[in-house]
């Protein structure tokens, strides 16, 4: 089994130092130490009303098959009998 190059070129997970290194590398006594998705002032209004606005829409998923990829798959399928049908008959002409 090969891997792929991909894989090959990935480095190693380096985690964040923890609090108690960070305070002995920088001589502080007290540090918040927050993730690298989070900040200390929390959302903005801008998001929150954002937000708010889907607020009746979370259980409301998507179609998995929306109408036009119906109407793409039916038109495929009936060309691909077309097709087959000419070929027969050609088929039968050649004879």
């Amino acid at each position: 089994m090969r891997w792929k190059e991909q894989l090959l070129k990935l480095k190693p997970y380096q985690p964040g130092k923890s609090i108690s290194e960070v305070k002995r590398q920088y001589g502080l006594s007290e540090i918040v130490k927050l993730a690298s998705n989070e900040n200390p002032f929390g959302s903005s209004e801008k998001v929150k009303n954002e937000i708010a606005g889907y607020a009746g829409k979370f259980s409301v998923y998507p179609d998995a098959m929306p109408p036009n990829f119906v109407h793409i798959w039916q038109t495929i399928l009936v060309l691909k009998k077309v097709r087959s049908f000419l070929a027969t008959d050609q088929m039968k002409l050649s004879r």
